[in-house]
């Protein structure tokens, strides 16, 4: 004799149904978990988290290189290392800096100014960290590329970190191309 599903739960027999999830119910769950996938793609920007990450090995970087150039300044009895493309090299060589930093990937070729002349730049790559120098200060800079620090120059100005020997320390510097890139000298730190 077979009963039906009402009829065995009232004599408290286990009843078991045997359907499941229709083909519309699926593509639906599909269609939510594909929209919620799209806008944590959107929030995280992973385009964005990379150039940031990046420009935090430029900053590290830069304040490295900086700490090494007032090590060797002082080392060397009030002398800079020579400014064109083999700077960080001198200062590898003298002991100051243990190895050279890779000269910093932009996921997209960054705008001019960057250095002007190759002739400061480590290895003449003017995408690479930069160097200034004149009997009494120096300077170390390069351009940073994510849009974290852009909040803190105005439009049209390019963000570069840098490290200045006149005020012993590093930050980040807005210029804009017409006034090219940080000079040697006292800087007006924005962060």
């Amino acid at each position: 004799m077979k009963l039906s599903a009402h009829q065995a739960l009232r004599r408290g027999l286990a009843v078991s149904f045997s359907k499941g999830f229709t083909l519309i119910e699926l593509l639906v769950v599909i269609a939510v978990i594909g929209v919620l996938a799209a806008i944590v793609l959107l929030a995280v920007n992973p385009g964005e988290q990379l150039s940031r990450g990046r420009d935090t090995s430029r900053i590290a970087a830069v304040t490295q290189l900086g700490r090494a150039l007032q090590g060797y300044y002082t080392a060397n009895n009030g002398t800079f290392p020579t400014q064109g493309t083999t700077w960080i090299t001198t200062l590898v060589t003298s002991g100051d800096v243990k190895v050279a930093p890779v000269n910093p990937a932009y996921s997209i070729a960054p705008v001019a100014p960057i250095c002007t002349y190759a002739s400061y730049a480590q290895g003449g790559t003017v995408t690479g960290y930069c160097y200034r120098a004149t009997a009494t200060d120096a300077i170390i800079f390069v351009k940073l590329e994510s849009t974290l620090y852009d909040g803190k120059c105005v439009a049209g100005e390019d963000v570069f970190y840098a490290f200045s020997t006149a005020d012993a320390r590093a930050g980040g510097v807005c210029r804009t191309a017409a006034a090219g890139e940080p000079a040697v000298g006292t800087q007006t730190f924005v962060f």
